[in-house]
């Protein structure tokens, strides 16, 4: 059985954008994603030369709004379960016009730039029908970095969707 490699967000990201993976060092690629959770603007930054593997990582920023979050004490998802609907969403805050400022300094899709963790997203709104337990869990998230991973992981999977339906802009 042949070992497959496993792609990092920014190869999968200018794999659908049809970007050369040998693009010049100094370059900047602007470009915009109206996807189906929300609209992004995402900016791939110049290369870092690293010194391990003698690869250049390129910066990943993506700045936009999301339409909603669902949060419950251990799961963030851009739609509620069918069991919370069920539920009448008891136990979840729902975060309406969240504003998104993600950096990934590597592009690999797993970090975060120290300091953008909390920082990352802000909600325009918040409704709490998990009580005072829902307060605490978030503030918990939102410290930990939990909150901005996650999303961060929902955005990826988004924006490579809308992609993959030619649903971008060029600047």
């Amino acid at each position: 059985m042949k070992h497959r490699e496993v792609l990092s967000f920014l190869e999968r990201l200018m794999e659908r954008v049809r970007l050369a993976a040998d693009l010049p060092p100094n370059e900047v690629h602007v470009f915009n994603v109206h996807a189906s959770y929300g609209h992004y603007q995402i900016i791939i930054g110049p290369a870092e030369k690293v010194l391990r593997r003698h690869r250049r990582n390129r910066q990943v920023e993506i700045n936009g709004a999301l339409h909603h979050l669902f949060v419950t004490k251990n799961h963030i998802a851009p739609h509620p379960t069918h069991k919370q609907i069920h539920d009448n969403l008891k136990g979840c805050i729902i975060m309406r016009d969240l504003t998104l400022h993600i950096k990934d300094p590597t592009g690999s899709g797993r970090k975060l730039a120290v300091g953008n963790k909390q920082d990352a997203i802000l909600a325009r709104e918040k409704i709490n029908l998990a009580g005072p337990a829902g307060d605490k869990f978030l503030k918990r998230m939102e410290q930990t970095g939990k909150l901005a991973k996650d999303t961060y992981k929902i955005v990826q999977e988004d924006i490579l969707n809308a992609l993959a339906h030619k649903q971008y802009t060029t600047e």
